[in-house]
């Protein structure tokens, strides 16, 4: 079985029984889920009625997550960091957690759907956002220089306010009316924060640089992170390839090249 396989396992969910959980939950009828067709290791999401996102987190998604964690902080100390994210322990944990990131994250003016609720159910919890009408992934649009300089006006106000994103990909983020929302982020630990801004810098350049050239990627990182911050994101480029969510066509080279163009020297 090849290891992507493995570590997708089976975290399909009985879509009659998250109608159903909620139906009792909400004290409605007649719910109607549909999945959201993407490439999703960390939840399996769902509409709702066109009025909710639902992300289920099944055992099988957390033990994914803890798997994608412990290579992230591998490669952290590869990269001469120490490990900085956490696993969770259940799939409520993980739906708790990701719920009270988002909160944070609309404080802090970033865009993300608004957190609702969080559903326990046989094992798994239900996670319950508003649904946003006319979303696209950012992978089904055309990424134009506005889209770009608001993805990382997003992620630099994440960052500056204690957060991390620690899952960026196209799937991740989503396009509303030429406006990004963030989907998923993260609690940062204590003394973490400029290994895990300079992860974030390193996927978010991997993936928005299939869709566009790694210099023009680049640059708009410069634009709103400092030298360092971008530099060593350079560490964390390897490691970014091998995870999934990355498309195909991720040129490291390319991207470590135009890191180089920026500052003038060789990395």
């Amino acid at each position: 079985m090849p290891f992507k396989s493995f570590l997708r396992g089976d975290s399909s969910v009985e879509i009659t029984e998250v109608e159903e959980a909620l139906e009792e939950y909400y004290d409605v009828e007649d719910l109607e889920a549909s999945p959201i067709d993407g490439d999703n290791w960390l939840s399996v999401p769902l509409v709702v009625d066109d009025e909710y996102f639902v992300k289920v987190v099944t055992p099988q998604n957390t033990y994914t997550h803890s798997v994608f964690t412990l290579a992230r902080n591998i490669g952290a100390r590869v990269a001469g960091s120490m490990p900085f994210f956490e696993s969770f322990d259940s799939p409520l944990e993980m739906a708790e957690h990701e719920l009270k990131a988002a909160e944070r994250m609309r404080k802090a003016g970033v865009n993300a759907p608004e957190p609702l609720d969080v559903v326990p159910v046989d094992g798994s919890a239900l996670l319950v956002f508003e649904y946003l009408d006319g979303f696209h992934t950012l992978g089904d649009v055309d990424v134009d220089e506005e889209i770009l300089e608001e993805v990382f006006v997003n992620l630099r106000r994440l960052h500056e306010n204690g957060l991390a994103h620690g899952d960026f990909s196209l799937e991740n983020v989503l396009v509303v009316d030429d406006h990004v929302y963030f989907i998923d982020a993260t609690n940062l630990s204590n003394g973490s924060r400029d290994d895990a801004v300079s992860y974030d810098l390193a996927c978010a350049i991997g993936a928005l640089s299939t869709q566009l050239p790694p210099s023009e990627v680049v640059a708009a990182a410069f634009d709103h992170y400092s030298e360092d911050d971008v530099v060593h994101a350079a560490d964390f480029l390897v490691v970014v390839r091998l995870r999934p969510g990355i498309p195909e066509g991720f040129d490291v080279a390319g991207v470590r090249e135009a890191i180089e163009d920026e500052i003038g020297e060789p990395l």
